[in-house]
């Protein structure tokens, strides 16, 4: 059976982030980094673009209603548009090139026990 859990990520007021899943007690966490990337500028990329994925994807559901008026769904998708213009921006050469730049940080498969 699958199912689905959440997770809330937050930053923390002394520097890094804590986590929390309320539907399994005891699971929480906390780093100085959401995601185990070397380069703090790709991390907080990385982390920017997971929101706003996270953003479009409330507004999509939001779009699923079926007693929205005409005004909401005009407004829903221009919050759309301008997280697709925002993600766009985010997502230029120079972000590919610092993935590409981590992903040379990688051991080779063969490098991998």
């Amino acid at each position: 059976m699958k199912g689905e859990l959440t997770a809330i990520i937050e930053a923390a007021e002394e520097g890094g982030y804590w986590a929390i899943c309320p539907e399994v007690p005891g699971a929480n966490g906390q780093g100085e980094t959401i995601l185990p990337i070397n380069n703090n500028t790709l991390n907080n990329l990385l982390s920017e673009i997971s929101q706003e994925c996270n953003n479009v994807n409330v507004l999509i559901n939001q779009l699923q209603l079926s007693d929205i008026t005409e005004k909401q769904k005009a407004q829903i998708l221009a919050e759309i548009l301008t997280a697709t213009i925002h993600l766009q921006v985010h997502c230029d050469e120079s972000f590919q090139d610092l993935i590409a730049e981590e992903m040379e940080t990688l051991p080779d498969d063969d490098e991998i026990d």
